[in-house]
């Protein structure tokens, strides 16, 4: 499956199923042999969808960051650089991460997988450049690296949102006042 293509029913039958294996287990339990009896499909199939197991889990971690990438664009349109936006693009990030079954093994687990902690690598090289227009819309100090371990803090609080299931107020109240209250060029 092509980024950005429509899968057929019977892929997305097979992405879903990974999906709540995921959710279930983590990436360890999803064999193929999992999938395809979660799906109820046979090894034939998925075979004829995936070439491989590390390529059905490429696929299911592209749908989620394509899921998370919607999200994030739609809230970074609603307004012009700067503080709000940086905080409105921050919850739907959270927001996006903590509506997606099976997420926590990609966000746990995910940067040991071939294939895709490269992905990984990139969304969060993009994520970081959109928060970097932000922080240089309000003048803070180094927007590159402030931006960089801003993503950091999101990712670990989206970690810690899909152990509880829930939103954390306080963790993102302080992700979004160290990151608005970063240093300013000049002070």
């Amino acid at each position: 499956m092509s980024p950005g293509s429509v899968p057929s029913a019977t892929t997305q039958a097979l992405l879903d199923a990974g999906a709540i294996l995921a959710g279930e287990g983590g990436l360890a339990s999803m064999t193929v042999d999992a999938v395809v009896n979660r799906a109820g499909t046979g090894k034939g199939t998925f075979y004829r969808h995936f070439p491989d197991q590390s390529s059905f889990l490429a696929a299911l971690h592209e749908t989620f960051l394509s899921g998370l990438r919607a999200v994030v664009a739609d809230a970074a349109s609603q307004r012009p650089p700067g503080p709000q936006r940086l905080q409105e693009i921050l919850m739907a990030y959270l927001d996006g991460c903590l509506g997606q079954r099976g997420l926590k093994a990609f966000l746990a687990e995910a940067r040991v997988v071939p294939n895709i902690e490269d992905r990984v690598e990139l969304a969060q090289r993009e994520f970081a450049d959109l928060l970097a227009a932000d922080l240089k819309a309000m003048a803070v100090r180094h927007p590159g690296t402030v931006a960089r371990l801003t993503v950091a803090m999101a990712y670990e609080t989206a970690i810690a949102e899909q152990a509880s299931g829930r939103r954390e107020r306080t963790l993102r109240n302080v992700l979004i006042a160290l990151a608005i209250q970063a240093p300013r060029v000049g002070a």
